[in-house]
């Protein structure tokens, strides 16, 4: 009776064990599917703290919903013909004296979000000094002011696409014509789980210390 115990105990063991094969009959896992994984058309898929992963192999795939037929496939972000997040330097040469006024992208608003994060701005002289000239004064006298810009990405309704500006504040203008760099960071849309509206801090008149204002949802605690 012992050794009858015991044979049960091995076969059961190799069957708990045994790598299976879904459409292959040479499984290389546990369990090792060689197709389409459907899920209800209401239907979630759940993982358990899945954590944040750390993986470095430019080799990784993902695992996607076709929503043509709410099958679970495997992707290669690499066959993308962009990617989630992109950064590109805009070198605008030999700028009028009046800046970037409206420089259209021509990427489409309804799939990407833009935004500008860094500049620099030099002379096309080849001097890295820059100022602004205004005039004041009952005489119209004309002075020099240091520089102060109004950089941002915006939509343009017409086109809906994402426009770029770079101008001094006030309607000044630069001394003369400009080169400027601007860095622009490109964010695909579709992989935007969580967006924010303005948020808006009250610094109630100081220009450090705590303000008052609503967490960006998403961020990380």
């Amino acid at each position: 009776m012992k050794n009858i115990f015991y044979l049960l105990f091995v076969l059961s063991s190799s069957i708990l064990f045994a790598q299976v094969g879904i459409g292959t009959d040479t499984p290389q896992s546990t369990l090792d599917v060689n197709g389409n994984f459907k899920i209800h058309e209401n239907g979630k898929l759940f993982l358990e703290n899945p954590g944040i992963y750390s993986n470095q192999g430019s080799s990784s795939l993902m695992l996607v919903k076709d929503l043509n037929d709410n099958t679970l496939k495997k992707f290669n972000p690499e066959t993308l013909p962009f990617s989630s997040v992109s950064f590109t330097t805009y070198f605008f040469d030999n700028v009028d004296e009046k800046g970037l006024v409206s420089y259209d992208t021509k990427i489409n608003a309804d799939r990407f979000h833009v935004c500008v994060g860094g500049y620099r701005v030099l002379s096309h002289s080849g001097s890295t000094s820059i100022s602004l000239t205004g005039t004041t004064g009952s005489n119209n006298a004309t002075i020099n002011y240091l520089p102060l810009y109004n950089s941002r990405a915006y939509v343009n309704p017409a086109t809906n696409t994402w426009i770029l500006t770079f101008q001094p504040n006030s309607g000044r203008t630069f001394e003369s014509n400009i080169d400027l760099y601007l860095n622009v960071s490109i964010y695909f849309k579709n992989f935007l789980t969580k967006t924010n509206a303005p948020i808006v801090v009250n610094m109630n008149g100081n220009i450090s210390g705590n303000g008052t204002a609503t967490p960006p949802v998403g961020a990380m605690p």
